[in-house]
C-alpha cells in the first residue's frame, strides 16, 4: 500500500508539483525473536523494513527521491494495514 501511495518531485522546465510513481526501494528483514530475556530468546515474529531514498519516475525515465512527506503523514494508516494483516 505505501508503494502504491509513493511520489516523487517535479521540478523541470518551472514545473513545482508531487507526481505518484508506484514504486519504492526497500529491504525487509524478517526476525522472529526480540532481544534475549535472562539469557532466553524472547519469541516476537516482526519485520524491520529499511527504505532506500529512491523512487523510479516513468514519466522522466530517471531514479529520483522519494518524496516522503505523505507517507509519513499516513503512517498511522500503514502500521494498521500491516497489524490486521
Amino acid at each position: 500500500v505505501m508503494e502504491r501511495d509513493a511520489g516523487c518531485r517535479v521540478r523541470k522546465k518551472g514545473a513545482d508539483y508531487d507526481r505518484r510513481t508506484g514504486n519504492l526501494v526497500a529491504c525487509v528483514f524478517p526476525h522472529k525473536t526480540s532481544r534475549p530475556i535472562r539469557g532466553q530468546p524472547d519469541p516476537q515474529l516482526h519485520r524491520h523494513v529499511v527504505f532506500l531514498n529512491q523512487t523510479y519516475d516513468q514519466e522522466e525515465g530517471e531514479w529520483k527521491a522519494v518524496q516522503f512527506r505523505q507517507l509519513l503523514r499516513d503512517s498511522g494508516y500503514y502500521n494498521a494495514i500491516f497489524r490486521a494483516y
